[in-house]
């Protein structure tokens, strides 16, 4: 139930991402009030608007793909904490690009493709997850990922993508898959609890 609840969730989601978008590329202005001017406390709300808005078709397809395929396998992997994480990726990105990112626009939703992909390769890394597959495909359909945390090219908001990252690995952390917890709260049982004896 959890899992169709938080797909639906991702759906209103992008149905919003998709909505404003939209108006972004008909009236062009609308980036300008919802991006992100680091440092700019006149920007400051872009830290929560950013995500909504893209540059072009192209910009808001593949980030919006993204977030779909990933988000769905996160939510199957940690059902009760997808919203909590999309909140840190989506959130703490744009803190993080406000404060450390280069003067300009920062815009798009990549942000949390790069936290859904952190997230399911430090599952794969730490907890023998399968889940890497998810973010390798994305990887090889949209080659940009490999390279969009590196301070490459100008017009690329490689903060935000590196700060999504980040927060994708840290969530793997606090948040690890449901059977890996449930398999360490077996393991701290003391001893005796094992002694099936003791329970006739």
């Amino acid at each position: 139930m959890h899992i169709v609840k938080n797909t639906f969730l991702l759906l209103i989601l992008v149905l919003c991402i998709t909505c404003i978008s939209l108006w972004g590329f008909w009236d062009k202005s609308a980036i300008s009030v919802l991006a992100i001017v680091p440092r700019s406390l006149s920007y400051f709300l872009g830290i929560v608007t950013y995500l909504f808005v893209h540059k072009d078709v192209f910009h808001w397809f593949n980030n919006t793909i993204g977030i779909l395929l990933l988000g769905v396998v996160v939510t199957a992997l940690r059902k009760d904490k997808i919203v909590w994480l999309t909140l840190w990726g989506w959130i703490g990105s744009g803190l993080a690009i406000w404060l450390f990112g280069r003067k300009g626009s920062h815009i798009g939703a990549s942000t949390l493709v790069y936290t859904y992909g952190g997230y399911l390769i430090a599952c794969a890394f730490f907890y023998k997850e399968k889940y890497w597959v998810f973010p390798l495909a994305l990887l090889l359909w949209n080659s940009a990922l490999f390279y969009g945390w590196l301070p490459l090219q100008k017009t690329i908001s490689w903060e935000g993508h590196l700060a999504g990252l980040l927060i994708g690995i840290l969530g793997a952390y606090y948040f690890p898959p449901h059977h890996h917890e449930q398999q360490e709260d077996l393991e701290e049982l003391p001893p005796e609890v094992w002694d099936y004896k003791r329970w006739l």
